[in-house]
């Protein structure tokens, strides 16, 4: 992924994490929204690369 993509990323990642209340449910949230984007938008079909995308 280059710049861009990680910027939107974590746009992404700060939004939906301001979303919730929680400490804890902020970064969850995050991560799993932003990495299920990222799946989708890169269309990736490979387990490795699915997981990849998961671990920020």
């Amino acid at each position: 992924m280059g710049t861009r993509s990680s910027g939107v990323r974590g746009l992404i990642f700060r939004v939906v994490g301001s979303w919730t209340r929680s400490a804890r449910a902020g970064p969850v949230a995050g991560v799993l929204v932003s990495s299920v984007l990222c799946t989708a938008i890169h269309g990736a079909t490979d387990p490795y690369l699915i997981v990849r995308y998961f671990v920020p």
